[in-house]
């Protein structure tokens, strides 16, 4: 009887210790997509100076693509480029928004769409086969930062 319990034992702890390392193995992945908080969404995107992971906190009334957004009314000197880097199907990866409209609904169709009706030879006809787009912004200190942000997509 001491022999199963320890052999339960010994099971049990090795679950926990596989199950343990699955999740450690899954969070050391890219983010992806983007997340709802309040009135405003978050969303990954590499800093242009050292490549680095930062967070996008936009409120939804200036989305750079929103119908409402007042960018034309700011000062052109106070809008910071924001890139969209879209890439073309069968590239593989991690991206900041995988996929058409995917993991960032309020826009990923809508670039998905930009690059296959621009650029065909490349992005072929679907949208839905554009496997998504990184974002690239310059951060406080090391680049052009400010909220307004005027969007440049790169094909």
């Amino acid at each position: 009887m001491r022999n199963v319990f320890r052999l339960n034992r010994a099971l049990f702890v090795l679950a926990m210790a596989a199950l343990l390392f699955q999740v450690n193995a899954l969070a050391a992945g890219l983010p992806t997509g983007e997340r709802a908080l309040g009135n405003a969404t978050i969303e990954p995107a590499y800093n242009d100076y050292d490549g680095s992971v930062v967070y996008l906190l936009t409120p939804n009334r200036l989305a750079p693509l929103g119908p409402n957004n007042p960018i034309n009314n700011v000062n052109p000197h106070a809008v910071a480029p924001l890139y969209l880097i879209v890439y073309p199907p069968g590239t593989p990866g991690t991206f900041n928004c995988m996929g058409a409209p995917g993991n960032c609904p309020d826009h990923g169709g809508v670039i998905a769409g930009v690059a296959t009706q621009v650029m065909p030879s490349v992005y072929g006809t679907d949208p839905s086969a554009v496997p998504g787009h990184d974002h690239l912004v310059g951060m406080p200190r090391t680049g052009d930062f400010n909220v307004p942000w005027r969007v440049f997509i790169e094909l």
